[in-house]
């Protein structure tokens, strides 16, 4: 006996089939509906209790930074780390944590490029036996950032070179962190 797809019958067939199984799947959906809203009636706070926590006051630790003024020099910061001559000092710190670590920083402002500057630093510490470079960053042109990290004299020193377009000049960090060894 020949058969065909596309005799009424089995067309019926299938079609009793596929609505058997959305009949199932509606039903299923509603058990496990069922379930979940006697679970829920049961704890009427939700499947889950998630905990609020009790806000409490702590202390943030304070820094002390001091501004030691343009003519100072500041004490425990390398001397012979030597500055352009066209950067111009603009800011002298001293930062305490409450921990007692210190930072000192000086800050400058210069009309040469980022590169200029970073290459006067670069040189600076190649030529010297005092200072070892353990990091340079190069963000590329658009950025205009470039970095270098050197350790010696007990501690690590931090050159942060960038333009800043608002003031049309390249503004220099210098940080030194001594060893609290």
């Amino acid at each position: 006996m020949e058969t065909n797809e596309n005799h009424p019958k089995n067309w019926a067939v299938k079609e009793v089939e596929e609505n058997w199984r959305n009949i199932l799947t509606v039903i299923l959906a509603a058990v496990i509906l069922i379930v979940g809203l006697i679970v829920i009636w049961r704890n009427p706070k939700g499947l889950v209790t998630i905990p609020t926590p009790t806000p409490t006051a702590t202390a943030r630790p304070t820094v002390n930074i001091i501004h030691e003024g343009l003519k100072t020099v500041l004490t425990g910061f390398p001397t012979d780390i030597t500055f352009p001559a066209s950067a111009i000092l603009t800011d002298n710190l001293k930062y305490t944590s409450p921990t007692g670590q210190v930072q000192l920083t000086k800050m400058f402002t210069s009309t040469k490029a980022v590169s200029d500057n970073y290459t006067f630093f670069y040189n600076q510490f190649q030529k010297s036996t005092a200072w070892k470079i353990v990091s340079k960053l190069d963000s590329g042109a658009p950025a205009g950032l470039m970095a270098l990290v050197a350790t010696g004299h007990g501690g690590v020193l931090s050159v942060n070179i960038r333009n800043d377009n608002s003031i049309k000049k390249t503004v220099i960090e210098i940080d030194f962190v001594p060893s609290t060894k």
